[in-house]
């Protein structure tokens, strides 16, 4: 398995959206996002609390997906994306790849988010090149992107600072809980609406 450089990885990330028992990654944000990211020191949620610690102790570590061999879930890339120098780091995609398709993983479910889709699919890693088992939706910021990106193959994940869900999209409950002002319910790996096979998202900006 290829060793990567400024990624974290935690076999068990005691995240309290994710749910228990979730593994997840870490990457350095801004090194490894696109640069015109509109959430980019705008109220990105990686930059601040406990995940902006992990994603800037990223920056300093080397792993391999295995130290989270046997996982049941892994939420990829948490903090960053899947960016170098503003290009699609096409090594840590095909990384990413590899790994879920092994014979290892057979009974790991990923899901990550990634902004600016369109560069995935331009570069042959479309969602029809997506492993089984691996959900990555394309994160945006408006209703047009979402609906072009649907247009040619991707799942969503909108971020909105109202709550305008589009035709085919469900909000998050999690987020929509906190919205509402209660204590969520649920988590991660219980909602699995993120999940391969689910739902177009909307997530709520706080």
């Amino acid at each position: 398995m290829t060793i990567q450089k400024q990624l974290k990885v935690v076999p068990n990330s005691g995240n309290a959206k994710l749910g228990p028992g979730v593994a997840a990654t870490y990457r350095p944000v801004g090194e490894t996002c696109p640069q015109d990211c509109t959430l980019l020191g705008n109220g990105c949620y990686a930059q601040r609390g406990r995940v902006s610690i992990a994603q800037r102790r990223a920056a300093y570590e080397t792993a391999t997906l295995d130290k989270a061999a046997g996982a049941p879930l892994i939420r990829h890339h948490v903090s960053g994306d899947a960016f170098r120098a503003d290009k699609l780091d096409r090594g840590y995609v095909r990384s990413l790849f590899s790994w879920h398709k092994r014979a290892a993983q057979k009974h790991t479910i990923g899901w990550t988010y990634t902004h600016r889709a369109q560069d995935w699919t331009d570069a042959g890693y479309g969602p029809e090149t997506h492993p089984e088992r691996l959900a990555i939706l394309a994160s945006c910021a408006d209703k047009k992107t979402a609906r072009n990106l649907r247009k040619i193959g991707w799942r969503t994940a909108r971020v909105s600072e109202k709550r305008d869900a589009d035709k085919g999209e469900v909000y998050c409950p999690y987020d929509f809980a906190k919205d509402e002002g209660v204590a969520p319910k649920t988590n991660c790996a219980k909602c699995r609406k993120c999940f391969p096979g689910g739902p177009n998202i909307v997530f709520l900006k706080f």
